[in-house]
């Protein structure tokens, strides 16, 4: 009995110290830094597939480990909106999206009807208010057919208003034999 209470006592010490000795220092740098503000980043591209041809993409960022590569192009429209749905600073406007998806690195499923892929792509969006890049990486399924999911995640890199980038993760998949929509969702810093 004396040894349960001991544990517990020294699980109740531990949990309730910041915890540096096993995870590193708390992150205060959103404390220390009060001219940093996050915002929601919450944008919805509605695209169609202008072309698809073998071979990586020739964007700026294009993965193709196996040589063995599909380049997906996309263009359309985007919209961005706040936690409350309400327009953010990209605002409505115009985005391309080129997309490697590395089929000579494919992961067999056990039913070998949605086999996924390493998929990495450049996105460029025009908004109302702002221009901005944004870098994908993340995995596609069945070759992107028959709604098949993308999904992963995202960095911006390069643009005006969120000065202090943002990242977060996207969905996305085919809703049509060209159509195709991407939601990505995450963290701005200004």
């Amino acid at each position: 009995m004396k040894i349960g209470a001991l544990s517990l006592g020294v699980l109740i010490a531990v949990f309730s110290a910041q915890m540096s000795w096993a995870w590193g220092p708390a992150d205060t740098t959103a404390e220390s830094n009060a001219a940093t503000k996050l915002f929601a980043y919450n944008v919805v591209l509605k695209l169609t597939e202008t072309t698809s041809t073998s071979g990586a993409c020739t964007s700026a960022y294009n993965v193709c480990a196996s040589g063995n590569c599909t380049c997906y192009e996309f263009s359309g429209t985007s919209t961005a909106t706040d936690a409350a749905g309400q327009p953010t600073a990209t605002g409505a406007g115009t985005a391309t999206f080129d997309l490697t998806y590395d089929s000579g690195e494919e992961v067999e499923t056990p039913s070998d009807t949605a086999d996924c892929a390493p998929a990495a792509g450049v996105i460029a969006i025009t908004g109302k208010k702002d221009v901005e890049t944004l870098y994908t990486s993340g995995s596609a399924c069945d070759t992107l057919s028959g709604g098949s999911p993308l999904n992963g995640g995202f960095v911006v890199t390069d643009s005006n208003v969120y000065t202090g980038g943002a990242e977060g993760s996207y969905l996305g998949g085919f809703t049509g034999t060209t159509t195709f929509k991407l939601v990505l969702t995450g963290k701005a810093a200004k």
